[in-house]
């Protein structure tokens, strides 16, 4: 038993040495739909933004290994629309929705070694996604025979108001794959896509369905 413990030891010890931080960074594009029941017409809004972060990749076997990871994103869309009623009224709505995460991924990478500098790869798994922030803002303004009347406001869409309680929830698992390239040993090049698991609707009296999918392409450094 004393003998099997050293063993495990020294194995845990020769995973460690081998095992390579990357810290990287790159661009996200989040789609997130709505329907309001199941079957119904899908509505979708496309935020850009970016993520930073790290991640640590364990080997498993000759082109097989595990990268728990660490990531900060950042994502922003805006609308804008105006209206008129003849000469007599018109008015203008403009809005936009900021919205931060904190992702842990822990995806299975497998690749091969094309050349001595490049190795491809592809990887999948889940990530838990948190929403940090979730805040709408908006600018409206209508202007009736010369007047006019504007306002704007903001809205933590995770906590709602009183009158108006959070329907949006803060947690969902996303399952993702992509595909990679190592470059030098030093670069890592890498385009994936992600689809979020769990209804972000948490209003038990309501039947809408919210979802949050995305596209991520960026580089990292590895140590």
């Amino acid at each position: 038993m004393k003998k099997f413990g050293i063993i495990a030891l020294f194995a845990l010890i020769s995973v460690a040495a081998s095992a390579q931080i990357n810290v990287g960074a790159g661009y996200l594009q989040s789609t997130a739909t709505y329907q309001a029941k199941s079957g119904a017409d899908v509505n979708s809004t496309k935020s850009n933004g970016f993520y930073v972060g790290l991640g640590y990749e364990i080997p498993l076997m000759q082109g097989l290994s595990v990268t728990p990871g660490i990531y900060y994103s950042y994502l922003y869309s805006d609308d804008a629309g105006s209206t008129a009623i003849g000469t007599v009224a018109t008015g203008s709505l403009k809005t936009n929705l900021k919205e931060q995460y904190l992702n842990i991924p822990v995806t299975v990478n497998f690749g091969y070694n094309l050349t001595r500098d490049l190795r491809l790869f592809a990887f999948g798994g889940p990530t838990a996604s948190i929403g940090l922030s979730s805040v709408s803002h908006y600018d409206a303004s209508v202007t009736v025979i010369g007047i006019n009347i504007s306002d704007s406001g903001d809205t933590d869409n995770y906590s709602g108001t009183s009158d108006n309680p959070a329907t949006y929830g803060r947690f969902d698992v996303l399952l993702g794959a992509g595909a990679g390239a190592d470059i030098m040993g030093k670069f890592r090049i890498t385009v994936g896509y992600d689809w979020g698991l769990l209804n972000r609707n948490v209003d038990s009296n309501s039947t809408a369905i919210r979802h949050r999918n995305q596209l991520k392409a960026g580089i990292a450094y590895l140590f």
